[in-house]
């Protein structure tokens, strides 16, 4: 979980012991589904009394994968679309930094934020010149 970004997880489990259980077990489905085998009583008993806060922490940061094309914003998606052979045709314009981290701000997402603006100013993305922040972290 992160409650800077509104994901609750696991009472008492943070993020370097999530990613070693999950290592351990293979996926968040197995964990759960073996809990039982987890060797720290105290571990196995967050898991076990918290499986559904897990499950709707994972929700919480999985991306839609059903998306319609008709969805997709586009210039002239009629046209578009029609010229498609297959989803591989599809490609991804540009990033636009601003974009995304104003987004990014409005669903209240601050850590994550914080920490793309600082990738994208690492990687010569983005400066404080081409970006106004819309609000304060």
């Amino acid at each position: 979980g992160d409650s800077s970004d509104n994901i609750p997880g696991v009472p008492g489990i943070g993020p370097k012991i999530a990613a070693s259980l999950i290592n351990d077990f293979g996926s968040l489905n197995d964990l759960l589904a073996r809990a039982d085998e987890i060797k720290q009583k105290g571990r196995r008993e967050k898991i076990l009394n918290n499986a559904d806060m897990a499950r709707l922490s994972r929700k919480l940061v999985e991306l839609e994968k059903l998306i319609p094309l008709d969805k997709i914003e586009m210039e002239s998606p009629s046209t578009y679309l029609s010229s498609l052979d297959s989803m591989a045709d599809l490609r991804m314009d540009g990033l636009n930094a601003s974009r995304l981290l104003d987004f990014y701000h409005k669903m209240g997402f601050w850590d994550m934020k914080q920490r793309v603006k600082e990738r994208m100013m690492q990687k010569g993305l983005l400066n404080e010149r081409n970006y106004a922040d819309s609000g304060s972290m």
